[in-house]
């Protein structure tokens, strides 16, 4: 909608406007230290101009509630050039809370109590006045939440937020700060992602660009590319940010030959040049920083780099990231990036060795693999970049998994990947940083390369070979034969365990429901089943499970009813039509032609499937079941073979040389043509 304004609400506007730039939400308190202490929530506020700001009728509220409840400032109520104020939730809560912790501001200015009960509103403290009751009282959320100013006119003068972001808020969330922790503002870009950071220690009444004896604070770390290749580059950013200040920010580099244990070599620093908050710093993979030369490896597991940030503010406090970084060989606080060849692949077999614990030997490693796909890019999950890959020999395979889907893959291609080395519900995979603490990755998390096709590589196993050496065909395409369903549930159900037996265990088959299985009629008898042999578990242990890739999966069994429905000459997979005179079973199902078993025929005297003009089962004259010459639907009659007079269910018809009885139902025609032509007659 618009907005119209009157020339008095216009000029009132354009007085305003000033104090947009002076009057800021500075710290926020959204989660007193303590149970029971929610209702001492603060907010700070300064007046960073030079001038008098009359902040009469001016409007605080959180965004807890919908709509949330507005309190604006008394009568009279003004801040002087510099002044810095606080407003508390509940005055007397807060002056409990500000004397236990050794607060520099024992009493608010302002509080926002919705009583006047005197054993809980401090008389001494002014309230703000409820202009809208809205849907609650103001409430910081400890998940999550914002605060807004507004001048008299409804004019936004500043905002915050934490956690979760508000939509009504411009820009990001800052940080989630914890039990007794506020957020401090250290800038004014108008996103607090950016402008505020946690304070472990409340700091009341110094207000924005005060002296702050707090450390510098390190956040948004990230890196470029998500895998280090020799001969390639980097691209290494932080943001800092500090009340004070900041003195400096320097990235530390030192190589190693493993990503644990004493470094090979010191750390040597470089100064990261700074674009507002944001410090950086990019150079060569094989030589880092100045006196750091990182030689060719010939594998994925030779070389490393280790690295951390340091930023110094104002007032001489100091920050690291990650936490307790230092110089000294041994220390083990740093990141750490193995470096690749810049060519040449890692087996398969390598990429996805486990420890005795069941999970992978190279956790976080770059690597670079090669094998055929199985599936397609976004098997069982959509939107997501989630396929499996194996070696020619189907033995050795393993999950590729990213956010987002940003390749086209298909059964069949040779495929190249790069990306981390990892571990999901005990699944290895190779694909984005699973690392916990690691700079984010700009771009994609992992490289995929189609070059060709080859045959799809497949094990025909048994059960009890995938149950006795699970972690072996952990990811594999397999076949199984055999297999029945112990208990049948009529369908594939979407999402569900459905068990299935081959007689040397059983295995649950899991229907995802993106696959065309799900909802499909289950077939009866033994049949065959394939799919990735996979697992979902809280640890690299057990929850194997096999999960088709769709209905091409289940292979032959015997066919199910479908209810009646008429296939018209369409391949029904192994379906056979029930319903009286309106089934086709002349359609040739998938898994074998559909036999002749005392279901009504095709239109006898038409070819299989073939309905030509006649109704299905409605021929006067002849009897559904009477095969009156006509071939039945595997195209013999009976079990015999050879030419000659044939017989099925009593019947003996003339057939040529290929067992086809061209002549008897043209005869058979020609008589009922009598017959009508006389009854007419």
């Amino acid at each position: 909608m618009r907005s119209r304004y009157t020339w008095l609400g216009l000029a009132t506007l354009l007085v305003a406007a000033p104090a947009q730039a002076q009057v800021l939400i500075t710290e926020v308190q959204p989660n007193p230290a303590g149970s029971g202490t929610d209702s001492g929530e603060w907010v700070e506020i300064h007046n960073t101009g030079t001038g008098v700001v009359s902040i009469e009728g001016w409007i605080l509220n959180d965004f807890g509630p919908t709509p949330p409840r507005e309190y604006s400032f008394p009568t009279g109520a003004s801040l002087s050039p510099g002044q810095v104020i606080i407003v508390a939730r509940l005055a007397t809560q807060y002056e409990t809370t500000a004397a236990a912790e050794g607060f520099a501001v024992l009493v608010p200015d302002y509080e926002l109590a919705d009583t006047t009960d005197p054993l809980l509103d401090d008389a001494a403290v002014p309230n703000l006045t409820i202009t809208l009751a809205g849907g609650g009282g103001f409430a910081l959320g400890n998940s999550g939440d914002g605060v807004q100013l507004r001048n008299s006119a409804g004019v936004v003068q500043s905002t915050a937020e934490y956690g979760s972001g508000r939509s009504e808020v411009p820009g990001n969330p800052s940080a989630l700060p914890g039990d007794g922790e506020t957020i401090s503002r250290v800038a004014n870009t108008g996103s607090s992602d950016v402008d505020f950071v946690v304070l472990a220690v409340p700091n009341p009444g110094t207000g924005y660009g005060g002296a702050i004896a707090q450390p510098p604070v390190i956040s948004n770390a990230i890196r470029a590319p998500a895998a280090l290749t020799h001969g390639g580059t980097y691209d290494l950013s932080a943001d800092v940010a500090d009340a004070d200040g900041i003195a400096g920010v320097e990235f530390y580099f030192a190589a190693a030959t493993s990503s644990i244990g004493p470094a090979s070599g010191p750390y040597v620093t470089v100064a990261a040049a700074a674009a507002g908050n944001t410090h950086s710093v990019s150079g060569s993979v094989a030589t880092p920083a100045p006196g750091i030369t990182i030689p060719a490896p010939t594998g994925f597991n030779q070389r490393y780099i280790r690295y951390w940030v340091y930023a110094l503010d104002n007032s001489a406090d100091d920050a690291f990231s990650p936490a307790n970084a230092d110089t000294t060989a041994s220390n083990p606080n740093y990141y750490w990036e193995n470096v690749l060849p810049a060519t040449g692949l890692t087996p398969i077999a390598t990429a996805r060795a486990q420890d005795s614990r069941e999970l992978p030997n190279w956790d976080g490693h770059s690597v670079r693999i090669q094998g055929v796909a199985t599936t397609t890019q976004e098997a069982f999950i959509t939107g997501t970049t989630n396929f499996f890959i194996a070696d020619p020999t189907g033995v050795e395979a393993i999950r590729i998994f990213d956010n987002g889907v940003s390749v086209t893959v298909n059964p069949g291609d040779v495929v190249t990947v790069t990306g981390k080395i990892g571990a999901f519900r005990g699944v290895r995979q190779v694909g984005r940083d699973e690392r916990a603490g690691q700079p984010a990755v700009v771009g994609d998390e992992i490289q995929v390369q189609v070059s060709g096709t080859a045959p799809v590589p497949m094990q025909t196993v048994t059960i009890a070979q995938l149950l006795a050496s699970g972690e072996q065909y952990e990811s594999s395409l397999v076949r199984i034969d055999n297999v029945s369903l112990p208990a049948d549930p009529g369908t594939w159900g979407a999402n569900t365990n459905v068990d299935v037996t081959d007689g040397t265990g059983t295995l649950v088959v899991r229907v995802v429901s993106v696959t065309d299985l799900a909802g499909a009629t289950t077939p009866g008898g033994t049949f065959a089943v394939q799919g990735i042999f996979t697992q979902f578990a809280p640890t690299g242990r057990g929850g194997y499970q096999l999960q088709p890739r769709g209905i091409a999966d289940i292979i032959g069994g015997t066919p199910q009813p479908d209810g009646g429905v008429v296939d018209t000459g369409v391949t029904d997979a192994g379906v056979i039509d029930t319903g009286g005179p309106t089934a086709d079973t002349g359609v040739a199902d998938t898994g074998g032609p559909a036999p002749d078993t005392g279901l009504p025929p095709d239109d006898s005297g038409v070819g299989p499937g073939e309905d030509s003009g006649v109704n299905p089962g409605t021929d006067s004259g002849v009897n559904p079941g009477d095969d009156a010459g006509v071939r039945p639907d595997s195209g013999t009659f009976g079990g015999g073979g050879g030419s000659g007079s044939r017989d099925k269910g009593g019947c003996t018809c003339l057939t040529d040389d290929d067992g086809e009885a061209p002549w008897s139902g043209l005869a058979l025609g020609l008589l009922l043509l009598g017959v009508v032509r006389r009854r007419r007659s």
